[in-house]
């Protein structure tokens, strides 16, 4: 039992990145209301899925983006100290660090949509009308979309261009690591 408190403890970040993923959004509702069935709470549930749904796509969405950093860039500093010459190792970034770089990364994709459709304002009005004007299951699917984009993708990838600068940046390399671009038979 031990063992695998141990390896969940260390395996926390991907292990709740996988469960909290946004395709389990609509799973976790279908259970919250199937246990909340006959109660005022399952009556809500039911009443409002579809905008529930939406919510908590965008909130494992957000969830997601930040667990999986966490796993991939966070990296705890070294506890050894480093000797000279040595090639400082390159720490990973810090929860605040992942969480701004992420936010730039989510305010990005709106910035981006609305510069680029600001010359077709009458066309991307007419069309967000339509889309408004649709089916809430249709909206239900737009909204996923829109969250996996950019709560999820975009903010991955700015996060990770972060961290490679600063990992770029913080790299020393010594003389003797350096590759010769001679020839070998220069004569």
């Amino acid at each position: 039992m031990k063992t695998v408190l141990s390896y969940t403890k260390r395996n926390f970040w991907p292990i709740s990145a996988i469960v909290f993923g946004p395709w389990h959004a609509g799973l976790v509702l279908l259970m919250l209301s199937g246990l909340t069935s006959g109660t005022v709470l399952g009556d809500f549930i039911s009443t409002n899925y579809t905008s529930l749904k939406s919510i908590f796509i965008v909130t494992f969405s957000l969830y997601f983006m930040v667990a999986f950093m966490m796993w991939v860039v966070h990296r705890p500093k070294p506890e050894k100290k480093e000797l000279s010459g040595q090639r400082k190792e390159v720490i990973g970034l810090s929860l605040m660090q992942i969480i701004g770089w992420g936010i730039v990364g989510i305010l990005t994709i709106p910035l981006l949509m609305v510069t680029s459709v600001f010359s077709y304002r009458d066309y991307f009005m007419d069309t967000l009308t339509y889309i408004i004007s649709m089916d809430a299951a249709v909206n239900a699917g737009f909204v996923w979309l829109i969250s996996i984009a950019a709560l999820v993708m975009v903010p991955i990838t700015v996060v990770w261009l972060a961290w490679m600068w600063l990992a770029w940046n913080r790299a020393e390399y010594s003389d003797l690591e350096r590759d010769s671009w001679s020839y070998e038979f220069e004569g």
